[in-house]
């Protein structure tokens, strides 16, 4: 458990010098690289799992973090010959619950410093962030192209400036009535559904402006239908007035 929950680490370069690593040294660093592990062989076929055991689920051996070969009912490690039976490689817990969900293994990669998800650099199309998560920094997800579900969790208590801006494919977002949105988060996502954005109603800035929304009739504060109501429009969700 040295490095455990070093949720900042991407890279690990382990020396030939080194005798022995102890269990889950690097377990919980959600922000490691599998293609930036570097593991002397020697290491790599000691007695103890040294990097999250959730990694076996995404193709990658929890010993040296090498890709894993399909063998019989499990899988296997040819560089450092480490085998995972099917129980090993079978989803469970939490990452069972999440595949429940989205229906896949997520391959995406956060980067997290403490409770901060500071950027996201993978290509799933669907995205549940990590529940003990606290901020999403300002262009976290910025220009994702492939990007077209977003949940946030209640843990999640302000979402920086432009952090979904430029998210073309982005549909869907979930998120808690108590979280903070600064300016243009969603700006040019222009494939917002308003039926499927779900966004408090206590919103101060116009969160959703840049979208269409206010062309297709919907408020650019949470989302909800406008209506027009003597000399101006209102919105039946949160009662934001818009004059002509």
């Amino acid at each position: 458990g040295a490095f455990e929950a070093c949720t900042c680490i991407v890279s690990v370069t382990l020396p030939k010098s080194l005798q022995e690593v102890g269990y889950d040294a690097f377990t919980a660093c959600f922000s490691l690289d599998p293609a930036q592990v570097s593991v002397p062989l020697s290491l790599a076929q000691g007695r103890y799992n040294v990097f999250d055991e959730e990694l076996a689920l995404q193709g990658f051996c929890t010993r040296c973090c090498k890709p894993l070969e399909d063998e019989g009912d499990g899988r296997v490690c040819k560089w450092c010959g480490h085998v995972y039976s099917k129980r090993d490689i079978t989803p469970h817990g939490r990452m069972a619950e999440l595949i429940e969900k989205t229906g896949k293994i997520p391959t995406g990669r956060f980067h997290i410093c403490k409770d901060v998800l500071e950027s996201y650099t993978g290509e799933d199309d669907e995205v549940t962030i990590p529940d003990f998560i606290k901020t999403v920094a300002a262009k976290a997800f910025y220009g994702n192209q492939h990007l077209v579900k977003v949940t946030i969790p209640d843990s999640v208590e302000r979402i920086g400036a432009e952090a979904f801006r430029g998210c073309t494919a982005l549909r869907s977002v979930t998120m808690p009535d108590t979280v903070f949105v600064e300016m243009d988060a969603f700006r040019d996502c222009t494939a917002l559904d308003p039926e499927q954005t779900h966004i408090s109603e206590n919103v101060q800035n116009r969160v959703l402006a840049g979208t269409g929304f206010l062309e297709k009739g919907y408020c650019e504060f949470c989302g909800g239908r406008i209506h027009y109501a003597a000399l101006f429009w209102i919105c039946s969700r949160c009662g934001k007035v818009y004059r002509d």
